[in-house]
């Protein structure tokens, strides 16, 4: 990551000072810096300290993406393989279909559905006709049999009065026939029998038809009211039954349509961007699509944003709303941070095990603008006015501060200063110099070895400038190389360097030739393409891919 500045001097000092301060000095360079001359002691390039504009900014690349996608998911339960899907970037119109998926298996599901939901709609039925059935029982007995019975019994309770009444009657005439000695006395003792035994019929009768209207009538409506009872819920059940094979049926048709998928809209369809850590995306025919997995997106190219991944170091000064310019298709743009994530994105070899925060910069929509297209963005952190700024390479740490070497004449001055704010390259000067003075860039060689510091504790390092300890470190080297940005990375060692390249190239080979194009590599590893085709043969083998991770140290 690269933090820029905006010197006040001419773009030519600009170059001169960012190769002062990594540690490429050569005669060229003294020539071309104006404000710098050789000192008599030392030879010492010299900077002549001024105000001017000083801007802290972080520039990373990113990549345009609309900001209002349509998802085009797979929404077949358990999932299914995908048969046919459209090319990404074409342009469709509505109805037009986008991908047909395998439908063989809930065609079978369909036809298990529908002989289950038929065989409940006939037990529905039945249950129907017996809950009728137990309706029509109950005003039978009220209106017919119960009023049979009770008549019947009242029948029977009037032959029982009238036998009565004639044996009351035969036994009076046996008794009369006795008194005059004509009736034997076993006769008249049968007869009295008789009476006793139809008075017994009688009183039968009597409690039959008593108990038929005050008990048997309320027992018998019970039992028919508990039997329609029984009914009804019998059939709540089977109706419910039949609506549960209903809708899994109706849910059935509904994957089966859902196996063929249509554009909603018209505009381009663009296949989703696999995760940085994986080798392509998982969407192609013959592949295996999850339940509700992305296909597809439908970009909304009337709003774009771009994404941009920050560093950690970075992440605290970076706000919403922060101005941003953007570089795309040889053009300039303004735009603001939209959102900051709270997350840092996985880090890992694909990204050189760099911490970054993915970050939202809205931009205004222009025609020709296409998701996918890589951009510049340069995110303004801070702006200071007609400010004192000197490169960090004139600023030396030293136990009690920050001190600067001034040129006053045959024997440089060493001075406090107190710093403000800085950047890779410049840093802010809030008291200890004046406008006008001459400084001596690679202050860190003027001090004696005896005074320079050693490690420095945390708390002092966080009250440390980004620039000034950068400074600190890479002063140390004797030969800096500012272009090469695998210096400070541990290298691997051979072995586990081939093993990581094995896996790289074996995830990353789209084709399976054995090589990686371009097109097959991660975005960090396309920036250094060239570098890493060392026979120039636009693929990447096994053996270079292997070198470049034991010289970077990359995982």
């Amino acid at each position: 990551m690269n933090i820029s500045n905006r010197p006040p001097t001419a773009w030519l000092r600009n170059i001169i000072i960012v190769a002062v301060a990594g540690g490429l000095l050569t005669t060229g360079l003294f020539w071309i810096f104006g404000g710098a001359n050789t000192s008599k002691t030392k030879n010492q390039l010299t900077y002549t300290v001024s105000r001017g504009d000083f801007v802290v900014s972080v520039n990373e690349e990113g990549r345009l993406e609309s900001a209002n996608n349509t998802e085009i998911k797979c929404m077949v339960k358990g999932g299914s393989t995908i048969l046919w899907i459209i090319p990404s970037g074409e342009t469709v119109k509505t109805d037009q279909v986008l991908v047909r998926l395998d439908q063989s298996a809930i065609e079978d599901d369909i036809s298990q559905k529908t002989i289950a939901l038929e065989n409940a709609r006939a037990t529905m039925v039945k249950s129907e006709n017996d809950v009728k059935d137990a309706q029509i029982s109950i005003e039978e007995y009220k209106q017919a049999l119960f009023p049979s019975e009770v008549k019947t019994a009242e029948r029977d309770l009037a032959v029982s009065k009238a036998a009565y009444q004639q044996t009351v009657d035969y036994y009076a005439h046996t008794q009369r026939l006795a008194a005059k000695g004509m009736v034997s006395n076993q006769q008249l003792r049968a007869d009295s029998f008789n009476v006793e035994k139809a008075k017994l019929d009688l009183e039968i009768q009597e409690t039959t038809l008593e108990g038929l209207k005050k008990f048997t009538k309320r027992k018998r409506l019970q039992e028919l009211d508990s039997t329609l009872k029984a009914a009804n819920a019998t059939h709540a059940s089977n109706v419910a039954k039949f609506k549960l094979e209903e809708s899994r049926l109706e849910r059935a048709k509904k994957m089966l349509a859902n196996c063929t998928i249509k554009a909603k809209k018209p505009g381009m369809v663009l296949y989703p961007r696999a995760a940085e850590w994986k080798g392509m995306p998982e969407i192609e025919e013959g592949a295996t699509a999850r339940e509700k997995q992305l296909l597809l997106v439908m970009p909304d190219l009337k709003e774009m944003q771009i994404k941009v991944g920050i560093h950690e170091s970075k992440i605290k000064r970076l706000s919403k709303g922060a101005v941003a310019e953007i570089k795309l298709l040889g053009k300039t743009y303004i735009g603001k941070v939209k959102k900051v994530a709270t997350v840092a994105a996985p880090a890992g070899w694909w990204n050189g095990n760099a911490v970054k925060y993915d970050t939202i910069v809205s931009i205004e929509a222009q025609a020709g603008l296409k998701p996918g297209m890589s951009a510049e963005v340069e995110i303004f952190l801070a702006k200071y006015v007609d400010v004192l700024n000197v490169p960090v390479a004139s600023v030396v740490e030293l136990k009690d501060g920050f001190y600067c070497f001034v040129k006053t004449g045959a024997k440089p001055e060493r001075r406090k200063v107190k710093l403000g704010d800085s950047n890779d390259n410049f840093v802010v000067i809030e008291s200890g110099l004046s406008e006008g003075e001459q400084i001596f860039l690679n202050a860190r060689e003027l001090v004696d070895p005896a005074e320079l510091r050693g490690d420095a504790s945390e708390t002092e390092k966080k009250a440390t400038p980004k620039g000034i300890q950068n400074l600190s470190s890479n002063q140390k080297k004797t030969k800096p190389d500012a272009n090469d940005d695998t210096k400070t990375k541990p290298k691997k060692k051979k072995s586990s360097a081939l093993k990581t390249a094995k896996a790289k190239l074996k995830a990353a080979d789209a084709n399976g030739d054995g090589f990686l194009a371009v097109d097959e590599l991660d975005e960090p590893y396309q920036q250094r393409f060239d570098k890493i085709d060392k026979n120039d043969d636009e693929k990447i083998d096994l053996a270079e891919l292997t070198a470049e991770i034991q010289a970077t140290g990359t995982e």
